[in-house]
């Protein structure tokens, strides 16, 4: 069995639909409950919007119980762009795992995502440059990956072409422009490395181990009948611009409201209130979304708060109502949603995109949960398809 341990549910999505894409069989769960029958299990977790030593204590626990289970191996998914705190998750991974290096890999090459001379670039543009400038938890200040990446005393980092000689201990970061550099850097993989970064890394590394692209898995698309719920968490641009479009194909559109955004503090009359105009619009519309629509909020404590109120509307939303597809964009919004839901296990059935893959509640097999990373765009076709 492959384990993968991710620091947010997009993540953790995005690489179920890689399995998805080799045949594998598929489970994605918020902990390790017990040892599964299955190919490849993702654990996805949310420590990306944890504090530092809470997400190394996270981590250092999977790591310690998977290793126990005797995985065949473990992928530590990273956010590409190397937002949370990858140096601190790295290091548990070592100590848990009592291995000596890390082989971190986050390029991205199919989305123009590429390290080079040590910087990172999106699209030919300075990482800093682009839209995770604004992120609100991490907003992006530089595209020296050594900076993005911080320090960790007594951890040494070399950020190294794939041809470099390689350190006996510490964390190496493999620079990749393209397939090639990253097919070069599985054939660096042994067993004394814990194997970390991006989606496009782990499809490499599964060609690498002989696993084949199964061309009979579909991608086709089949909505269910009834109600559908649309829910925006993501303050990137590709998100919140696609809320004209929606107005446009007749999906009733509950912002929230501007007391809920600027309250100190979430008020259930507040959210009661906001709850009742969703669950009304639902006794005239099919599709409803609701978003955020506001000025980005760069406080994290402020977007955490955001997200719990979302969180507290869509359970009360699909505890009286018959909404059975749910649309969610953006990780640390999707972990909030199945916390609060108590939706633990999932089960991948198509990717409709990269990194936009749609699930099979566990134990609800009427209901379905599609989700996508806030920087990625939604299939327009398909996300509003009749």
């Amino acid at each position: 069995m492959i384990a993968v341990i991710a620091d947010d549910f997009t993540g953790a999505a995005e690489l179920g639909g890689l399995g998805l894409r080799f045949g594998l069989k598929v489970l994605v769960e918020t902990d390790v409950l017990v040892k599964e029958d299955v190919d490849l299990l993702i654990i996805a977790t949310n420590t990306r919007s944890e504090s530092e030593e809470e997400a190394a204590r996270e981590v250092y626990r999977i790591t310690q119980q998977l290793s126990d289970d005797g995985v065949d191996w473990i992928y530590k998914k990273t956010d590409s762009v190397l937002r949370g705190h990858v140096l601190a998750e790295l290091v548990a991974m070592i100590k848990a795992s009592k291995k000596q290096k890390v082989l971190l890999v986050p390029a991205n090459p199919t989305r123009g995502r590429i390290v080079t001379n040590g910087i990172y670039y999106i699209h030919n543009t300075l990482l800093h440059k682009t839209d995770f400038s604004d992120d609100p938890e991490y907003p992006l200040k530089t595209s020296y990956v050594s900076q993005l990446l911080g320090k960790v005393e007594n951890t040494n980092v070399e950020v190294l072409k794939h041809n470099a000689q390689m350190p006996q201990d510490g964390i190496i970061v493999g620079e990749a422009t393209d397939k090639d550099d990253l097919m070069m850097w599985t054939k660096r993989v042994n067993s004394s490395f814990i194997v970390a970064g991006s989606s496009d890394f782990f499809l490499a590394l599964l060609e690498s181990k002989g696993f084949h692209e199964n061309v009979s898995v579909p991608n086709d698309f089949e909505s269910s009948s009834g109600n559908t719920l649309y829910v925006f968490g993501s303050s990137f641009p590709v998100s919140r611009n696609t809320l004209n479009d929606a107005s446009d194909r007749g999906c009733y559109i509950s912002e929230m409201p501007f007391n809920v955004f600027c309250s100190g503090e979430n008020s259930i009359e507040l959210l009661s209130n906001w709850s009742q105009d969703i669950i009304e619009a639902f006794g005239k519309h099919s599709k409803v979304m609701i978003a955020i629509n506001q000025s980005i909020v760069r406080d994290p404590k402020v977007a955490r708060r955001l997200r719990e109120s979302i969180a507290t509307v869509v359970e009360r939303t699909i505890k009286e109502t018959d909404v059975n597809e749910l649309y969610v964009d953006g990780g640390a919004t999707v972990f909030a949603i199945l916390s609060k839901v108590k939706f633990n296990k999932l089960i991948p059935v198509r990717e409709l995109a990269p990194g936009v893959v749609r699930f099979l509640v566990q134990d609800r097999p009427q209901f379905h949960l599609t989700i996508k990373p806030g920087s990625y765009s939604w299939p327009g076709k398909i996300w509003l398809s009749d």
